[in-house]
């Protein structure tokens, strides 16, 4: 298997993750785990991204949501915050 059919196996089991904590039900704490395992796979994804450039996870998270998400307030806002 190729580099980019790696790559391409990788991003469709991300996406597979994703789908199946999108389609959870449960009650009223269903959107405060739904958003915990969120969290958890975009930290997944910045550990992919930056492996040991960073010596903590944070940080990796903190970059990752700064140079791969589409949010203007991302410089502004804490992980703490998100949660």
């Amino acid at each position: 298997m190729g580099d980019q059919e790696v790559i391409n196996s990788y991003l469709k089991q991300i996406k597979e993750i994703q789908n199946s904590i999108n389609e959870l039900n449960g009650n009223y704490l269903l959107e405060n785990h739904k958003r915990t395992l969120l969290l958890n796979l975009m930290d997944s994804l910045s550990k992919g991204v930056y492996g040991d450039k960073y010596k903590y996870s944070g940080k990796k998270f903190e970059r990752f949501v700064i140079d791969y998400c589409d949010w203007k307030e991302a410089e502004k806002v804490s992980l703490q915050q998100l949660l």
